[in-house]
């Protein structure tokens, strides 16, 4: 059973959009005819928008920067475990025995996805809590 979607035009680009849209996929702009939800969306969208740096000195810590940076983290982190496993490899091998270089090549090879898995885990975990935030600050400013 296939519902029928609801299609109107965008007043901005004229491009398609349900009719339930609030801001059109096309050219970003807010649909809603709404002057005064369309300022409160517009307001939040613009403080959504600042930068690093002005996030960075932000004084009134309202602009959060921990999801601008998130994948520099998870990067710096990747590359943590990359080196954590290359020094026990090494340390293995340098052990001199077969059966050592096995066990820790497995081991290594383990562990290494094991803690990628933790770490995006940890890092999604701290997005859901800064898009709950954002949500709520959306919310009360309505």
């Amino acid at each position: 059973m296939t519902e029928e979607k609801e299609i109107k035009n965008c007043p901005h680009c004229g491009q398609e959009v349900f009719a339930k849209a609030i801001k059109c996929k096309h050219c970003k702009q807010f649909i809603n005819g709404d002057p005064g939800l369309v300022q409160e969306q517009e307001a939040l969208a613009y403080e959504e928008g600042k930068g690093f740096f002005a996030s960075l000195f932000d004084l009134s810590m309202t602009e959060m920067i921990t999801p601008k940076i998130i994948r520099v983290i998870f990067i710096i982190g990747l590359l943590g475990l990359l080196v954590s496993a290359v020094f026990g490899l090494v340390t293995a091998i340098m052990s001199g025995e077969v059966v050592a270089i096995i066990l820790a090549l497995i081991a290594v090879v383990v562990g290494f996805f094991v803690a990628v898995i933790l770490l995006r885990i940890y890092l999604e975990i701290v997005v859901v809590f800064f898009r709950i935030y954002d949500e709520l600050r959306y919310l009360n400013k309505r």
